[in-house]
């Protein structure tokens, strides 16, 4: 019967290709896209869509292990307005990367905010 062992690296080596595969897939025009960039523990974040957005910054390693939702509720996550830059500080950004998943919030069917499709930037360590 084959072993199956888990490693930390190869489960950041899928998540980070995955969301690669995301942010591939997503429309990168002007005016529908976010933009980030890392240097050293610093993540900054731009909106470059025509509404505001919703983000959540971690480690790239952290990514692969966290389970975790999208927030909607103004009240306890502020959203990005369109136009703003926002800085996060994130330690582990200087030597594993991060990553930057961002969503806008959209009414369901019920009338209740939920978050659209959730995008994933991957930044590498700078």
């Amino acid at each position: 019967m084959p072993s199956h062992r888990f490693s930390l690296a190869a489960a950041a080596a899928a998540t980070t290709a995955a969301a690669i595969l995301v942010a591939c897939a997503d429309s990168t025009a002007p005016g529908d896209t976010v933009g980030a960039t890392a240097r050293g523990t610093e993540v900054t974040i731009v909106n470059r869509t025509r509404t505001p957005v919703f983000t959540f910054v971690v480690g790239a390693r952290t990514a692969a292990l966290i389970y975790w939702g999208p927030c909607v509720d103004a009240a306890r996550c502020a959203p990005l307005a369109p136009g703003a830059t926002r800085r996060d500080t994130v330690p582990e950004a200087a030597t594993e990367g991060a990553m930057v998943y961002w969503w806008h919030a959209v009414r369901g069917p019920t009338g209740a905010l939920e978050p659209d499709a959730v995008r994933a930037i991957p930044l590498p360590p700078r």
